[in-house]
C-alpha cells in the first residue's frame, strides 16, 4: 500500500482534448472522479479513463483495490516506469503475497535492470515453488534461471500430470528451458502446450476477423494534413507478433527525433468503440483523433518530432489509422513465415493472439492480414510502407531509407546502437533488443525439425489459400 508521502512522481500528461475533463481533474475530488468512473464516454475513452484512475490514485493512495487497478491502467498503457517505483517498495517476503510478488517481477522484468527481474523472479519460486504461473513465467523470460533437482520433478509431474491448465503451463516453462539444448523437443512440448491451451479457452474465430476487416477497407482516409509543420507524427509499426515489430522500434527510437510510446491500445479503442463509424465514415475531419491520440502519448514523446507505436495487431485497423490520422505512417514489417510461426508458436500469449495455437489459425491470419495490408498499399501508396525483416538485419541503412525518407529523416549512427540504450521493453523480445543487430534468427524455423514438420506443412497450405482467396 502507498501513502501520500511516497507517491510516484506526477506524470506530465498532455491536456486532454475535452475541457470539461480537465477541469474535473483539477478539481481532484475524490467523489466527483468516482462517480466519472461510470459515466459511459470516460469508460469508452481510454485516455480519459487512464486519467481519471491516475488523478483518484493521488487522492487515495492507501486503497489497495485502487492501487492495483492504477498499475493495471499504466501497465496496459505503457507506463512500466511509472509502475516501477510502486512495486519496488513492496517487502520480497512470502507475507506480500503471490498475485503482488508476480506482478512486480513482472514490471522489473519491463522496466529495471535484468539482474533485478531475475533475483525477483528467484524469490518468487522460493516463497511459491507450488505455482505453475510462476515458473513459467520466470522461464519464459530466463531460460537460464536456475532449476534444481526438486523443481525439474515438479516440472515433470505437471506436465505428465491429469490439471490439464498446469499440464499446460508447465509444458511452456519446459519448452523454454529446453529450446537451445533441445529445439525440436521444445517445439512438441510448445505444441502440447498450446493444444492444451485450445481446448481450455476455444478455437480463434477467422469469420470474425474477416467481417472486421472488411469493415476496416471500407474506412475513408482522411487527406494528408499537407502541413510544413505538422507537429508530432505518429508511426504506426504493424505485421504479425515476433515479426520484428520490437527491433524496428528500437531502431528507429535511437534517432534523435523520434521517441517510442510501445505498444498502445488506443488505435484498437477507436476500432472498436463508439467512435468508430464516425471514423470510418470519414467524417472525423479536422485531425480531432489525430489530437486527441497525440495528447494520449505526449508524455512519452519527449519534445521528439516522430511518434512510434508499435503495436503489431493494428495490422487489423489501418483503415483506422489512415481515417483518423492524417499525418500517419503504416509501416509494415514482414518476416519470413516459418521463422515467425515457430516463434509465435513457442511463446504464451496472455491476450490478443488467439491464432497462435495452430498452425492453420497462424497460417489463415498471416494470410488474410497480408490481403489486407496489401489492400492499403495499393489504396494509399506513400502512406503504408513494408520493410523485410531479412533486409533490416542485412543492411539497416537501405532497408530503412524509404521510411526515413518519407519521415524527412537521414540515418544516424545511433540508430545501429540502438542495444545500447535503456529503454523499456514488455514484449518477448525483450532480451533480442538488448544485442547488437544480428541474423541468428534468419532460418530459424530449421532448428525444430522433425517436430514442427506437420506444422509446417499446415502452415503453408492455410497461409496459400488465405492469402490468395478472392472477396
Amino acid at each position: 500500500m502507498t501513502s501520500s508521502s511516497n507517491l510516484p512522481p506526477p506524470i506530465s500528461w498532455h491536456a486532454h482534448p475535452d475541457p470539461q475533463l480537465e477541469a474535473l481533474l483539477a478539481r481532484a475530488d475524490p467523489a466527483s472522479l468516482r462517480q466519472a468512473l461510470d459515466n459511459p464516454g470516460v469508460r469508452a475513452d481510454s485516455f480519459a479513463r487512464l486519467r481519471v484512475v491516475d488523478a483518484l490514485y493521488r487522492c487515495d493512495p492507501g486503497d489497495e483495490q485502487l492501487e492495483w487497478r492504477w498499475l493495471q491502467e499504466m501497465l496496459l498503457s505503457n507506463r512500466p516506469a511509472a509502475a516501477w517505483p510502486v512495486v519496488q517498495r513492496w517487502p520480497q517476503a512470502p507475507g506480500t503475497g503471490f498475485e503482488r510478488l508476480f506482478l512486480a517481477a513482472q514490471v522489473a522484468q519491463i522496466a529495471a535492470p535484468r539482474g533485478e527481474a531475475a533475483r525477483r523472479y528467484q524469490t518468487l519460486l522460493q516463497a511459491f515453488p507450488d505455482r505453475v504461473d510462476a515458473w513459467q513465467k520466470a522461464l519464459e523470460f530466463d531460460p537460464g534461471l536456475p532449476v534444481d533437482q526438486s523443481g525439474m520433478e515438479r516440472l515433470d509431474a505437471w506436465t505428465s500430470g491429469p490439471d490439464a491448465y498446469a499440464c499446460e503451463k508447465a509444458a511452456f516453462a519446459r519448452s523454454s528451458l529446453l529450446r537451445t539444448a533441445a529445439p525440436s523437443e521444445s517445439f512438441a512440448l510448445a505444441m502440447k502446450a498450446q493444444a492444451l491451451k485450445q481446448a481450455r479457452i476455444g478455437r480463434w474465430n477467422l469469420d470474425a476477423l474477416v467481417g472486421q476487416l472488411a469493415g476496416d477497407r471500407a474506412a475513408v482516409p482522411v487527406p494528408v494534413s499537407g502541413s510544413a509543420s505538422p507537429g508530432v507524427r505518429p508511426v504506426f509499426i504493424v505485421g504479425l507478433p515476433r515479426s520484428g515489430t520490437t527491433l524496428l522500434s528500437a531502431m528507429l527510437a535511437a534517432h534523435p527525433r523520434v521517441s517510442t510510446a510501445g505498444e498502445q491500445g488506443l488505435v484498437a479503442a477507436l476500432a472498436m468503440g463508439p467512435a468508430r463509424s464516425q471514423v470510418l465514415s470519414g467524417a472525423a475531419h479536422g485531425g480531432l483523433y489525430q489530437d486527441w491520440y497525440l495528447a494520449a502519448v505526449g508524455d512519452l514523446t519527449d519534445g521528439a518530432d516522430v511518434v512510434v507505436d508499435k503495436m503489431p495487431l493494428n495490422a487489423e485497423h489501418v483503415g483506422i489509422i489512415l481515417a483518423a490520422f492524417p499525418d500517419a505512417l503504416v509501416v509494415h514489417i514482414e518476416r519470413d513465415l516459418p521463422d515467425v510461426a515457430a516463434s509465435i508458436h513457442l511463446h504464451d500469449f496472455d491476450f490478443g493472439c488467439g491464432f497462435s495455437m495452430s498452425a492453420g489459425d497462424i497460417g489463415a491470419y498471416a494470410g488474410v492480414i497480408s490481403r489486407h495490408l496489401s489492400h492499403w498499399r495499393e489504396r494509399a501508396p506513400g502512406r503504408v510502407l513494408e520493410v523485410a525483416y531479412e533486409a533490416l538485419t542485412q543492411d539497416a541503412p537501405k532497408a530503412l531509407s524509404p521510411v526515413l525518407e518519407r519521415l524527412g529523416l537521414a540515418w544516424d549512427a545511433r540508430m545501429a546502437d540502438f542495444w545500447k540504450r535503456p529503454q523499456s521493453v514488455a514484449t518477448f523480445s525483450e532480451a533480442q533488443v538488448r544485442r547488437p543487430l544480428n541474423r541468428d534468427a534468419v532460418g530459424a524455423w530449421r532448428r525444430y525439425l522433425p517436430a514442427a514438420e506437420g506444422f509446417m506443412r499446415e502452415l503453408e497450405a492455410q497461409h496459400r489459400f488465405r492469402r490468395d482467396a478472392t472477396g
